[in-house]
C-alpha cells in the first residue's frame, strides 16, 4: 500500500487499505503499470545523461528492493568502476574473477564474482591495461603500474606492449552465457601521445547494448590471448574495468 499511497499522493486510511488489498488481480495489475509508468515520467524529468535514463528505464530487471526504492524516490544513482588486476601466470583459463575472490583494494573490487550487495550496476564502457615487471620479484597487482599504451613505460623499463595482449580479446559472462566479446585492439591506444579525452572517454570500449548486473549475477572476465605467441621472460599483468552506472536504495 505504500507504492499505492507514493503514486496517488495521499495516505490511505485502514478501511481504504483493507478495500484495495481485497482489489481483483487485473485492477492491482492496472495499478502496477501506472506506478511504473510514474516512475519513468519522474526519469524523464530527470538531469540524466542517455545511459543512466536507459539504465533506469531497464530497472524492471533490478532486485525487488532496488525497484521498491525507484517507486518511492529512495534511490541513489552514482558513477561506478569495478576492476581486477591479476598476474597472467596466476590466472587459471585466463579467468579475472573466481568464486574465491576477495575484495583487495588497488587489487580487486568485486567479491567471490559479484558486484555489492543491494545494488544493480550497467556496464557502459570496458578499459583494459597491461603491467609488467621484470624477473626477479612477483609483486601483488594492486602494486604494478598498468597502461593502456603500447609504448608505455612501466615498472621494470620500457616495454612496449605485447602483441598476444594487444591482439587478444576479453570475454564478459553473464551467469555463464557470453555477452559481449571485446577486441583488445580496440581499447588500447598506439601511444602514450593520443588523448584519451575527459575522463579517459577515447581510451576505452563503450558497448552499445549496456550490461545489467543484478547483485544476484555471476560474472566472467574472461582474457584469451591471441594464439602462437609465448610471453616473454618477467611478469605480465592483465587488467579490466568495468565502467558505469550503479542503483541502490538510499540509507
Amino acid at each position: 500500500m505504500d507504492q499505492v499511497e507514493q503514486l496517488l499522493g495521499i495516505e490511505l486510511t485502514q478501511d481504504e487499505e483493507n478495500e484495495l488489498g481485497a482489489l481483483p488481480a487485473t485492477v492491482k495489475a492496472k495499478i502496477g503499470e501506472l506506478r511504473a509508468k510514474a516512475v519513468k515520467t519522474a526519469v524523464a524529468s530527470r538531469a540524466l545523461d542517455p545511459k543512466q535514463k536507459l539504465f533506469l528505464a531497464r530497472t524492471g530487471d533490478a532486485n525487488p528492493d532496488i525497484r521498491q526504492a525507484i517507486a518511492k524516490g529512495g534511490m541513489s544513482l552514482k558513477n561506478k568502476t569495478y576492476y581486477a588486476r591479476k598476474r597472467y601466470a596466476t590466472l587459471v583459463n585466463g579467468e579475472l574473477l573466481t568464486a574465491n575472490d576477495d575484495v583487495v583494494v588497488g587489487g580487486i573490487n568485486f567479491q567471490k564474482r559479484r558486484i555489492d550487495t543491494g545494488t544493480t550496476f550497467q556496464v557502459n564502457t570496458v578499459k583494459i591495461g597491461y603491467g609488467f615487471v621484470a624477473a626477479g620479484t612477483t609483486p601483488e597487482p594492486n602494486t604494478v603500474v598498468f597502461s593502456n599504451s603500447v609504448d608505455a613505460s612501466l615498472t621494470g623499463g620500457t616495454n612496449s606492449m605485447p602483441n598476444w595482449v594487444v591482439n587478444g580479446k576479453l570475454q564478459i559472462k553473464k551467469n555463464g552465457n557470453i555477452h559481449t566479446e571485446i577486441e583488445l585492439s580496440d581499447a588500447i591506444r598506439d601511444t602514450l601521445s593520443v588523448a584519451v579525452g575527459v575522463n579517459g572517454a577515447f581510451d576505452g570500449v563503450k558497448l552499445p547494448n549496456p550490461i545489467m548486473f543484478k547483485d544476484t549475477d555471476n560474472i566472467d572476465l574472461t582474457f584469451i590471448p591471441a594464439e602462437g605467441i609465448a610471453p616473454a621472460a618477467g611478469n605480465h599483468y592483465i587488467e579490466a574495468r568495468l565502467i558505469g552506472d550503479e542503483i541502490s536504495p538510499r540509507s
